[in-house]
């Protein structure tokens, strides 16, 4: 009954409001009309128009209403197909179909939501993937290599699923077979421009000890470099190969925008880099065996002093418990809470529940984990590992939320610079972030986290009008 009885709510909205967004003189003629309609009952269109008078008020309400059945519960029985979710549809339509500024932010909110109704729903994927994985395990050894090359080839995103197996709620519940092959279709299908080699994933059966996976990678800069021992489907295309090969830089840093280094360096080592990842059920294995883990991939690698080439991942699974809160309380300058205006405590229950909904929070608490001990940050570049990424899998429940990445720059006492986050870092050589150093970048959140929407305002115009606002140059990268 969940679908009938929401379809009865924006019917009731759609019946007073809808004669009003068909008017471009505003109220009068549409009361004017309705007049007319209720001559018979004029006490009703003083219900309507008293009604309609909030409106501003009416619209928050809205918005906030459509966010809620946004919940992955009631999205799962609103995205089935059938009698009662086809009548709560057309609703959702007619209220994308009010053209008047005043309904602005709900006719988009509709139509959002009706774009995300029609693709395939997240247990719906996730069980296409697990068929596909099960493949792969389940494939003679002459034959998996072809069958991880289907995934990996696959064009549709899939890493929230992905991570889902890497990382279960609960590790017993996924065959480790599964974990390996999932870790490996998500770090190739990161690395599908890259040469990658090597590529080792260590999980334990009865789950006792994290996943760890480690590799070797080269960036393909030419179009005769030779292919990968392990599948990789997308290397450059030739026109970009020649490109590259002529001189024209792509950027992979921030540090490259901030510094105006060339990041050439990479493309044009001739030796392959090292990439860790290991995947953490909550924070306090994390803080249990992050240094071991760090320490024994330091021990293993021979990387001259200064080169800083190597990169490492954690996945990290957000746990809403006593250890989480511990995690926010060590970072001293913390006061985001009180700004947004809410109380601490209500403030704190979400944040625990969902920290991307805080993410200033999230990288404050992950800058001050690698910084915490005195030595971590040392015992990384010594096993020149150049950045740090925390990928931020939400608790158990919040599964259908997409993972958020915080990467921190090893040279930069592990700070993170917000023009990375939420980009995955292998593929962000493609976002030339060298056009962005002469503007002052203010990153703007979106619904799909691999969209990234950027407002730059020129650093020259406003030096030259000497204070006077300069005139804002948006850009988007995505």
């Amino acid at each position: 009954m969940v679908a009938p009885t929401i379809a009865s709510l924006l019917d009731e909205y759609l019946l007073v409001e809808r004669p009003f967004a068909k008017r471009a003189n505003g109220a009068a003629d549409a009361l004017y009309e309705l007049r007319e309609s209720y001559r018979d009952d004029l006490s009703a269109l003083v219900e309507i128009a008293a009604s309609h008078a909030s409106l501003k008020q009416k619209n928050k309400v809205m918005v906030n209403f459509l966010q809620a059945i946004l919940r992955p519960d009631i999205a799962m029985v609103l995205g089935e197909e059938n009698s009662q979710t086809s009548v709560f549809k057309t609703k959702l339509h007619q209220l994308s179909q009010l053209f008047a500024p005043a309904y602005a932010d709900i006719a988009l909110k509709a139509r959002l939501m009706l774009a995300d109704f029609r693709r395939p729903r997240f247990h719906q994927r996730k069980g296409g993937i697990g068929q596909l994985l099960e493949s792969i395990c389940s494939a003679p050894p002459e034959r998996r290599s072809f069958a991880m090359r289907n995934i990996v080839g696959i064009s549709e995103s899939m890493f929230d699923v992905l991570v889902t197996f890497v990382l279960p709620s609960e590790p017993c519940s996924v065959p480790a077979g599964i974990r390996q092959a999932a870790a490996e279709a998500l770090i190739l299908r990161s690395y599908r421009a890259y040469n990658v080699q090597n590529l080792k994933v260590d999980v334990d059966d009865d789950s006792s000890a994290p996943l760890l996976a480690t590799w070797n990678f080269k960036f393909c800069k030419q179009e005769g470099d030779s292919p990968s021992t392990t599948p990789v489907t997308s290397p450059v295309p030739a026109f970009v190969a020649k490109q590259l090969s002529r001189g024209i830089a792509s950027f992979d840093s921030a540090d490259n925008l901030s510094r105006g280094h060339s990041s050439l360096e990479i493309f044009e080592m001739s030796h392959f880099a090292k990439g860790l990842m290991v995947a953490f059920g909550n924070w306090d294995e994390m803080e249990d065996r992050f240094d071991s883990v760090l320490e024994g991939y330091a021990s293993c690698t021979n990387i001259p002093p200064g080169e800083d080439i190597n990169v490492m991942t954690v996945l990290l699974r957000w746990d809403a418990d006593l250890s989480a809160k511990g995690a926010l309380s060590t970072n001293p300058t913390s006061n985001a809470v009180g700004d947004c205006g809410l109380s601490e405590a209500v403030s704190m229950r979400h944040f625990l529940r969902d920290p991307l909904s805080s993410e200033d929070l999230v990288s404050d608490a992950l800058s001050n984990f690698c910084r915490a001990e005195p030595g971590r940050i040392n015992m990384a570049r010594r096993g020149g590992v150049r950045s740090i990424t925390f990928i931020v899998v939400p608790p158990a429940g919040e599964s259908t939320t997409y993972p958020g990445f915080f990467t921190f720059k090893t040279r930069d006492e592990c700070k993170e610079d917000p023009i990375f986050r939420h980009i995955d870092p292998p593929m962000a050589f493609q976002l030339e972030l060298a056009r962005l150093s002469n503007y002052k970048i203010t990153r703007f959140g979106y619904p799909a986290r691999t969209v990234h929407v950027f407002f730059a305002q020129d650093k020259a115009v406003r030096k030259r009008r000497q204070g006077t606002p300069p005139t804002p140059k948006k850009r988007r990268n995505l």
